[in-house]
């Protein structure tokens, strides 16, 4: 149990200092001033369901750490800004702009530990 803690805290610091430097920088309030997040049904999936699977999880300058009980996920997010285009036209007026939306790519890789303790915990510490 506590070697599965202590591989768990080295691959996480590994893939921060990684791929943090790889990560295009999101313009929205994180939680990476805190750290990793509790999960108390704010976190959902891709169907806007609630996710109980994801135990914390942190955010933060294009990167996603979720822990989970069997493992944990990590996934590198790059953001392309969309932009407002002036019409092109004389007949369209000035509120009438064409918007372009931001697009979002995401690559997540998802790491589940074999023969784990199905009875392991995290533990948390101070902020």
């Amino acid at each position: 149990m506590k070697l599965i803690k202590y591989l768990l805290k080295i691959i996480v610091l590994v893939l921060l200092v990684n791929l943090n430097g790889m990560a295009q920088t999101i313009n929205k309030p994180t939680a990476a001033l805190y750290g990793f997040i509790e999960n108390k049904g704010q976190i959902i999936d891709q169907n806007n369901n609630p996710n109980p699977s994801v135990l914390y999880l942190y955010t933060g300058n294009g990167l996603n750490v979720q822990l989970k009980k069997e493992g944990f996920s990590y996934e590198v997010v790059k953001t392309k800004f969309g932009s407002t285009k002036q019409p092109t036209s004389k007949e369209k007026f000035e509120h009438e702009k064409e918007t372009i939306a931001d697009t979002f790519f995401t690559h997540r890789i998802d790491i589940s530990f074999v023969n784990a303790n199905p009875n392991n915990s995290i533990v948390t510490g101070e902020p």
